[in-house]
């Protein structure tokens, strides 16, 4: 026994494996050593681990995805088996909600607890699972891990969806994860056929932003990049809101993941939260609020350096911004590369209004109507005004017809709501104050007075050559 002993080489890695019916040993092993290392390997399988992973994505999500991962790998979704669960609603699509567990919970298998919990990592919240589990249950975690990771991915619940994003501050109290979960948008009532522009702008629009959305293959075919950057700018009430929601609806009919951008300070960070789910379109209002006078402040600069940056160099991600005040934006910004075009949203002109009228006739309106004196009467009005006027059309119409018979619209109508329209703007145009001194002023009367004279002495000279 001892000369065995002696002859008996080191073991410094020894593996169990569980196959067939037999105990078969290292060559050379002799039994004590054998059970030295299994009584090893035994205690190192029974000892606690501790436990802490994260997922990348938010923490009602990655729930979400675990518990499909549970039903996936282990057949149920016992709740019984959870220790201290709460059921929390999460948004799975606009008027849907699931039901989530959070808390502390057992897998099926798999000896010890684990908590769902978060984790902030580079200003992002993630989700992650912590606890304690005994070490020979950790391929099973490792299993729910890796499904649940997949789920993120390949089956995620906002990916070609369209959503609101947000980005609520973390504070110091209380952790809630129903805070930290994306709203998805309403586009049921998203008619493009709405959307009514100049012709000039219309074909910028579509073939800008909405052909990506609509012909992504051809595009990416054609090796045109879908990184791109879109301003559309004018006055208030001319359709960039509607533009953007009409891209919306695109985006989601198109496996497109359209962002919703409440504040467009937080623009670097949607970008990073885009990546996730290309393609995507992120879409920010009044670009002017964070670049107000032209000043490159640091919100500015980190907007401008990750619409550069190199991680986003080959990504599929169109940012679409929108600015009553092109005049406020930096030439910085402009530049191509950063916004690949600029296009100029402008009231309707004759022709648009003549397609909003019957737009908002909705069928009252005979197809052989002209409207061509109320389109040139109402040229450069915003579709709020339009719209306005055939509803107060329908009144003169009525009085027409002395509420006899079915509500039909003539140009004649339309014309006397916009003339009554035009007057009521009027008073609402804003009150010119001179703010010339009184010499400027008497200096601008005598000047317009000696002009005047010599206008009438040139009248009067040419009235005597003519006699």
């Amino acid at each position: 026994m001892a000369e065995q002993q002696k002859v008996q080489p080191e073991f410094k890695s020894v593996t169990v494996r569980h196959e067939g019916t037999q105990i078969v040993l290292p060559d050379k092993m002799n039994f004590i050593t054998a059970i030295k290392w299994l009584t090893r390997r035994m205690e190192e399988d029974e000892r606690m681990i501790d436990i802490h992973e994260t997922v990348d994505c938010l923490p009602l999500e990655g729930a979400y995805a675990m518990g499909k991962a549970i039903k996936n790998l282990f057949g149920f979704y016992d709740a019984t088996r959870f220790s201290s669960p709460t059921w929390l609603g999460l948004e799975i699509g606009f008027g849907q909600t699931d039901q989530v567990l959070w808390g502390t919970f057992n897998i099926p298998g798999v000896e010890g607890e684990i908590a769902t919990s978060y984790e902030v990592a580079n200003g992002e919240i993630k989700f992650c699972i912590e606890g304690s589990i005994r070490k020979k249950c950790q391929h099973l975690l490792n299993d729910l891990l890796a499904e649940t990771r997949r789920i993120v991915v390949e089956e995620s619940i906002y990916k070609g969806q369209a959503i609101h994003l947000t980005f609520p501050e973390i504070g110091s109290r209380s952790f809630n994860p129903i805070l930290f979960q994306y709203h998805f948008m309403d586009l049921s009532k998203v008619d493009p056929n709405q959307l009514i522009f100049p012709e000039t702008t219309h074909t910028l629009v579509h073939d800008t932003l909405f052909a990506p959305l609509l012909y992504t293959d051809a595009v990416r075919k054609a090796g045109i990049p879908l990184k791109r950057g879109i301003l559309l700018e004018g006055q208030y009430g001319c359709g960039k809101t509607l533009t953007q929601a009409v891209a919306a609806k695109h985006a989601a009919a198109n496996n497109w993941t359209f962002y919703s951008l409440s504040d467009t300070g937080r623009l670097a960070e949607a970008m990073q939260v885009a990546l996730k789910n290309q393609p995507a379109v992120i879409a920010a209002e009044d670009i002017d609020r964070t670049d107000k006078n032209g000043g490159r402040n640091d919100t500015m600069n980190t907007l401008l350096n990750t619409i550069d940056g190199a991680t986003f160099k080959d990504a599929e991600i169109i940012v679409v911004l929108t600015t009553n005040h092109v005049e406020n934006i930096t030439k910085a910004m402009l530049r191509p590369g950063r916004l690949d075009a600029v296009i100029p949203v402008r009231p309707p002109d004759a022709a648009a209004v003549d397609k909003l009228i019957k737009l908002y006739a909705r069928g009252l309106i005979d197809p052989f109507e002209s409207l061509e004196q109320v389109s040139t009467e109402l040229a450069g009005q915003i579709p709020a005004v339009i719209r306005e006027v055939v509803e107060r059309s329908k009144l003169s119409a009525i009085a027409r017809l002395k509420g006899q018979g079915e509500l039909s619209l003539a140009e004649g109508d339309l014309m006397v709501a916009a003339i009554g329209m035009m007057d009521h703007l009027a008073l609402m145009a804003p009150e010119v104050v001179d703010t010339r001194s009184n010499r400027e002023k008497a200096a601008a009367i005598l000047a317009a007075s000696i002009e005047a004279k010599k206008v009438s002495d040139k009248q009067l000279v040419s009235s005597f050559a003519t006699n």
